[in-house]
């Protein structure tokens, strides 16, 4: 039976999403690793601001969704300066990261919906394993109608969970004023 990890990934693919930027950590590792073992092509970064970089600049570049992943704690904070940049620019991109593990004191907790609020960004988190397609369409679909980045928050502990059955990808709607190839994230 297929894990959450493989879900995602598998629905990141057959969202369009290719390339996908990031860098990896332990909130988001099993999906990236599914995701180019299904054939994505991953473009790692050296730091995670310049991960949420990359994927503005492809976003403004392309007219298609960027769609970057980064780890829980100091990884998803280091991506707030960038994600600013990204709300004031209108540009749509999806930022992928995960809750840290469930100990109320492990040293990585931080509140994603909050420091996406602070950033102007919306927010998605995955609240039920069963639910964790659905809520990545959504996400998709926000960053398109709203044309601002949205956060997408599949907490670690769900990651090595059976999938089940999940909602069928439904692709996003074309991006407003975007280039050639809008159709797909």
């Amino acid at each position: 039976m297929m894990k959450i990890h493989q879900a995602v990934a598998t629905a990141l693919l057959d969202h369009g999403v290719n390339p996908l930027f990031g860098l990896m950590g332990d909130a988001n590792m099993l999906y990236v690793g599914d995701y180019r073992e299904l054939g994505g092509r991953f473009i790692p970064s050296s730091h995670e601001v310049s991960s949420v970089g990359m994927a503005n600049a492809w976003a403004q570049a392309t007219g298609r969704v960027g769609v970057t992943t980064v780890t829980c704690g100091p990884g998803i904070a280091n991506t707030f300066i960038t994600l600013v940049e990204a709300v004031k620019s209108s540009t749509p991109v999806l930022l992928m990261t995960g809750d840290a593990p469930l100990e109320p004191t492990h040293f990585q907790q931080l509140d994603i919906a909050a420091m996406a609020a602070a950033a102007g960004a919306g927010y998605e988190v995955v609240l039920e394993p069963s639910q964790a397609i659905r809520t990545l369409n959504r996400a998709l679909q926000r960053v398109v109608s709203e044309r601002r980045p949205v956060v997408f928050n599949l907490p670690q502990h769900m990651l090595l969970l059976e999938a089940g059955t999940q909602e069928p990808v439904t692709r996003g709607l074309p991006l407003s004023g975007g280039h050639a190839d809008t159709g797909s994230a």
